[in-house]
């Protein structure tokens, strides 16, 4: 990782740069792909709108009402298959969240123009938290809940 990329990212992450820093760098400079993330891990889908990841987020709703789906269809929506499915998830997103995380935030500050004067605005702008995010991902979590409890049970 160059140190042009380190600047970068570490202005778009924000207040927790060392942090994902710390999980990221290998020995070898290189980003690592696997580190423990305990809030992707158990906020999974709040953790990605608290991030800005409303794509990853939204996505994780739709493969929770499509497996929601198969399960009513098949008879298989009891306690233990929720948990199987949301432990699936929060440990996907536990393993490898951060690494989807500096992906994402790779990807939006590569579509910003370096050659702008606002450059760093932009960054500002595009990166960090939100808590707009986290409601927005509970409104769409409600969603989520209110349409499967309604269509499928």
């Amino acid at each position: 990782m160059s140190e042009t990329d380190k600047k970068e990212l570490k202005y778009y992450v924000g207040e927790k740069s060392d942090l994902y820093f710390r999980r990221w760098e290998t020995e070898l400079g290189e980003v690592s792909k696997t580190s423990w993330n305990f809030s992707a891990f158990f906020l999974t889908v709040f953790w990605a709108a608290y991030r800005k990841m409303y794509g990853l987020a939204i996505g994780i709703l739709i493969a929770f009402f499509i497996i929601d789906i198969i399960a009513s269809s098949t008879g298989m929506n009891d306690v233990l298959y929720v948990l199987i499915v949301w432990g699936t998830v929060g440990l996907f997103l536990g393993l490898f969240g951060n690494y989807l995380y500096y992906k994402h935030a790779k990807k939006k500050i590569r579509k910003l123009n370096r050659n702008s004067q606002n450059f760093w605005d932009e960054i500002d702008r595009v990166g960090g938290t939100s808590f707009k995010g986290v409601l927005i991902g509970i409104v769409l979590y409600m969603a989520y809940g209110f349409l499967a409890s309604t269509l499928l049970y």
